[in-house]
């Protein structure tokens, strides 16, 4: 073997990822002989610890979204047993304002690679910034929310064809749904840089937390139990908008 082809054969096997990029830019003999040469241990062993990277850090996302639809079921679980009108208007509530949660999340987690980002470049100046700026994208889709409600929450449900009764229950609903997300949206940011800065594991914590939270308050509000009113489904609505802002408190103490 020539110099420059012994050069390139030890080139490839100090990469991690050698096997890979033979594939890509070697041809003919040349490639048959270091892929001979390489060892599918180290392949095995390499795979497996990045695999092992990826669930540590996939897992704990995974459960806390997972958390923020259980509140939603939660909610529609325990109103059933207040009653059909119950359950069929927080059923109602949710399905509408669902897509609209999932909607926000996504814009707003986008700032996690960003601040990611930023901490590889050692430039953390910056992460205020993007953190800012996460809070008053939250702020202007809260706006959003609430313009709409109040203008055309009427004509949104009437394409329901619901009952009256059950109409009042979704308005009220959405209403105490929507402004829980004023505390709720502006907490994604927070969660980003906890979980880029610390770990995905203590925003899963603090989501898991708030799945019994939320269950308790809803026996609450839903039932009329710890000396609060029976307000039915509009409760679930109360005490998922109460969760926002516990969930909301505990990033800030974190953070602080």
């Amino acid at each position: 073997m020539k110099t420059s082809d012994a050069a390139t054969h030890r080139g490839f096997e100090s990469h991690p990822l050698r096997h890979i990029q033979c594939v890509r830019v070697c041809f003919g003999t040349r490639f048959f002989y270091i892929f001979k040469e390489r060892s599918f241990m180290s392949i095995s062993f390499y795979s497996f610890h990045r695999l092992k990277r990826l669930f540590s850090v996939m897992l704990p996302i995974l459960a806390s979204q997972s958390a923020l639809v259980g509140m939603q079921v939660c909610d529609v679980a325990m109103s059933g047993h207040a009653g059909a009108d119950q359950l069929a208007g927080s059923s109602v509530g949710s399905s509408i304002m669902l897509p609209i949660i999932a909607t926000s999340i996504g814009l707003l987690m986008s700032s996690t690679p960003i601040i990611a980002q930023l901490i590889g470049r050692e430039s953390y100046k910056s992460i205020g910034n993007v953190i800012k700026t996460g809070i008053v994208l939250a702020l202007c889709i809260e706006l959003i929310l609430l313009t709409v409600y109040f203008g055309f929450i009427d004509n949104i449900l009437g394409l329901f064809t619901l009952t009256p009764e059950v109409a009042h229950i979704s308005k009220y609903y959405i209403l105490f749904l929507v402004l829980g997300l004023s505390f709720g949206l502006i907490t994604f940011p927070l969660r980003s840089l906890v979980e880029t800065v610390a770990s995905t594991a203590v925003a899963m914590r603090i989501y898991l937390l708030a799945l019994p939270i939320n269950a308790i308050l809803n026996y609450c509000f839903i039932f009329g139990h710890a000396g609060c009113p029976a307000y039915g489904g509009i409760g679930a609505g109360i005490a998922t908008g109460l969760t926002y802002f516990i969930v909301f408190c505990l990033f800030i103490l974190i953070i602080l």
